[in-house]
Formats: structure tokens, sequence, C-alpha cells
């Protein structure tokens, strides 16, 4: 996808939800077009494709196999009625986070807002935790696990009552028969949309945004807080949150944090939904992410601020002048990437034999699992390849340059010292969280690009670059966090 065929899904995107912002509506991730990643656009492509392949696309997603695919999600096998012990019922403030791995149950720390809600319950501001259960462990199971955690914490079930799943796909149902009928009347790529979504396209996902936001309001009923603060990356249910505490309460703050990076055109996080479904207050990770927001969020209510990153906190003491030529090669938690990124390194291994490429892979992902998915065996590969166990920190100890695309660690790369070298695919649209940093940065995307950087006279990134890296993820503002909510708790 181009340029401007992606400005005009987000445009396309953004009015049908200006047409009609129910909760069901809004509730549809297809609707909410994240960023530019090929990740996230793997989903849209076909709406781009030629006539007949958008028929077969469109047909393999039509109601009936859509539905026995989508069985599991869309009745009750999983139901766990929301309880919240006594003593915690008394809540100032709810805070929406994410399970991605089981063993996060056993830190005190939570895995996104940090050491936040102990900072919070220290002054004497009432914190509950609701995790989005992201694993494929049995929510009630779970939920064992946390009844002697200091911290209070909820695990929402991946499923409602059978009365409330039924009542969420009876609401989903009559806005995909409003989609369809608007799209008899239009043409192009609004009418592909259109059909896309009352194919019910979207359907396991709006209802696991419904899910969220419906056992949100009932929490907001047992505990009735006067702050709501969840995660902020532009996804359905953040928005459907926003939504319901706004119908349940209008005095509740409803804040919003973005905690990771943001792409050049980024657009869901970006751009305003009216003050039913934009946050009340977003608080930044840094003030990269703070100037980009403040510059697209003209129009909207929501107030900026920066509250900082436990990111910041993995900074390495200092930089140095490298001696060793050796590559640290990092792809995000993709496969995807990663198979981009190792296919590359692979290949300038063999042209470069005197400079090791250090292989790493985010916590998500396995060795064995992304040499499968690239037909690869261990054994096979070049010998100046090395597979890495040990940290971030000691690799990057060992390296000069840093290749990447779209992973947040090449932030602590440039506090190492290495050179950050981009790997471009030859698309108009970047992936790279240092898009500003044009002059300070190399972009790589052949292997003659790359020796070509390698062998220069130029082993450690300036201090410009640096600079901008240490604005990205800033230590956390504690007082200004506890200055909103002392407005209001």
């Amino acid at each position: 996808m181009n340029t401007g065929q992606y400005k005009l899904l987000c445009k396309t995107c953004d009015s049908i939800l200006e047409e009609n912002k129910s909760i069901y509506r809004v509730a549809i991730p297809l609707l909410h077009v994240i960023k530019e990643h090929p990740s996230f656009l793997k989903r849209y492509q076909f709406l781009f494709a030629s006539v007949s392949n958008y028929l077969i696309s469109l047909g393999e997603s039509s109601l009936i196999s859509r539905l026995s695919r989508k069985i599991s999600s869309i009745f009750p096998l999983e139901y766990s009625k929301i309880t919240i012990p006594i003593n915690h019922q008394n809540t100032d403030v709810v805070i929406v986070s994410h399970l991605v791995n089981i063993n996060h149950l056993d830190c005190e720390d939570d895995f996104y807002f940090s050491n936040v809600p102990k900072y919070l319950a220290d002054n004497k501001i009432n914190p509950l935790i609701i995790l989005i259960n992201h694993t494929n462990e049995n929510t009630e199971n779970l939920s064992k696990r946390i009844n002697h955690s200091d911290t209070p914490k909820v695990i929402l079930s991946k499923n409602l009552s059978l009365k409330g799943e039924i009542k969420n796909v009876f609401g989903l149902s009559k806005e995909m028969i409003k989609m369809r009928l608007s799209s008899l009347k239009e043409e192009g790529l609004l009418k592909r949309v259109l059909q896309c979504l009352s194919s019910v396209e979207g359907l396991g996902g709006a209802l696991s945004a419904l899910r969220i936001g419906r056992q949100v309001e009932e929490i907001l009923s047992l505990c009735s807080p006067k702050v709501i603060m969840t995660t902020y990356e532009g996804h359905s249910w953040e928005r459907v949150v926003y939504g319901i505490v706004s119908q349940h309460n209008k005095n509740v703050l409803r804040i919003g944090y973005q905690h990771s990076i943001v792409t050049r055109r980024a657009h869901s996080i970006a751009r305003p939904l009216g003050k039913k479904y934009d946050p009340d207050l977003i608080f930044t990770s840094g003030e990269i992410t703070h100037n980009f927001l403040q510059k697209s969020l003209i129009n909207s209510h929501s107030r900026l601020l920066v509250l900082g990153s436990k990111k910041s906190l993995e900074k390495l003491d200092s930089h140095s002048d490298k001696q060793s030529k050796a590559c640290l090669v990092l792809p995000e938690g993709i496969i995807e990437e990663c198979n981009t990124l190792f296919s590359f390194s692979i290949k300038c291994a063999n042209a470069s034999p005197n400079i090791d490429f250090i292989w790493r892979l985010h916590p998500v992902m396995s060795f064995n699992e992304v040499l499968e998915y690239m037909s690869i065996n261990m054994e096979d590969l070049p010998k100046n390849i090395i597979i890495s166990s040990s940290s971030l920190s000691e690799d990057i100890a060992k390296s000069s340059f840093a290749l990447y695309r779209g992973t947040t660690a090449i932030i602590e790369a440039v506090y190492g010292g290495l050179m950050p070298i981009y790997l471009s695919d030859n698309s108009e649209m970047t992936i790279d969280l240092l898009y500003e940093m044009d002059d300070d940065r190399k972009i790589v995307s052949n292997i003659k690009d790359f020796t070509a950087v390698v062998d220069s006279d130029t082993l450690h990134n300036n201090d410009k670059l640096i600079h901008y890296c240490e604005k990205y993820f800033v230590p956390f503002d504690y007082p200004v966090l506890l200055k909103e909510l002392k407005r209001v708790v």
C-alpha cells in the first residue's frame, strides 16, 4: 500500500465513523487505522486488489463462514462474573492494563504502568488494576493467582453472560445492515469498505472491544471511581471504554496513556472522534510523542501532558566510540519483520564475512519459531551470524551498528552509542520512529548501501541523535500525575 492509498483509506474509515458514531460502529477495529506498519495494513490490502480478487476475498468473509469460524468468540464459553473484594471497592482510580504473559502476575509492578499503582497507593489514592487477558489461560484460574497481591487486580473475562453476548451480536448486526444499505448507493473504496464491514469481517474484534467496555461498565457500578486510565494506542476498545464511561458518569476523568512509539503516519491515535469518545487527558511517554499529538489533536478537547515511561530507566549509563564492527539486528515481535531483517542480514553476512551479525528477538518470539518460518536450519547460517542469549545491554556493548525497522529497542541502542541503520523496503511509508532524524541515521535498502555504511569511518552516532532519543522516553514525572488526580479524587 502506498502513501496515497493509505491516506484514502484513513479518510474513508473516518467518514464512515463520522456518519454514525454508535457504540457498535466505534467498536469495529477495521475503522481504526492504527498506523502505516505492514503488519497492520495486511487486513486492508485486499481492498485495493483487482475486482476479481476483491470479490474472492469478500466471499471468504461471508456471514455463515465467518460466524462458524468465530463461534468460540460469539458464545460465552468462559464466562466469569466480576467480583471485587470488599476492601477494594472504595476505588479512586481504575487502571486498564494488559496481561500478555502469565508470569507478569508475579510482578508487583504493572507491565505497562510500572510502579504507578504503588505510587498512587502510597499517596492515599486507591487504585484498581483491570487486566485484559491476552493469554490462552482460563480467566478464573488466573484470578486465583492474584488473590494475595498487594495491588488489587481484576482479570476481565473473555466472554460476557449469554444475555450480554446476544445483546452485542444483535447491536452489531443492526449496524452491519445499516452499512450494507449505505454501500448500495456508494462506489469505489467507500463501497468496498462498507461491504467488508457489513460482511462481518471485523465481528470478532468488535465483540472483543464491546466485552471490555461492558465489563468496565460493570466495574464502574461496583466501585464508583473518579478516574479511569487506559493504555492509549488507537484501538477500538479504548474508544468504546471512553464512550461507556461518558454515558455512565460524565464526571469521571478519562485518561489515555500513550506508552510506546508513534510512527510518522500514525492515524487513529491522532484523530479526534469527539468529546464522547476522546480521552479527557492524554499522558505521553516523552516530549517527541507529545509534540506529535499536539500538532495532530488541535481540534480535540483532550489535554496533553508528558508523564514519562519506565523505558527511560533502561538507558545505558554512557556511550563511547566503538572498536568492533559487529551489527546488532533488532526486529520487532512480528514474525514477518524477523524474516525481513534476518533474511537481509544473511545476505550482508555472506557479503561481509569480517562483520559479526548478532540476532536478537523480542521476548514474545522464539528462534525455533522464526527459523521454521524462514525454512532455515541453524547450522546452515553463516558463521558470522550469532544467535544472542545475552541481555540487550550486553549485545549493545559488543556492537557498533544496529539494523532495525520499527522496534523501540533502537532507542536503547542509540543510548549505547550504536549507529542506527534503518532497512527500507523502498516504499514511500517508513515505520522508523527516528524518521525526524534523516541526517543523523543511515537508511539502506540493499547490500551495497549497507556495506558503504559499515565501511565508513563513522562508527558512532552524534550527540544530536542521542539527545533526540533522550526526549522520546523521559523518566516518570509523578508529581504531574498526582496533581491531575488530586483535582478530582
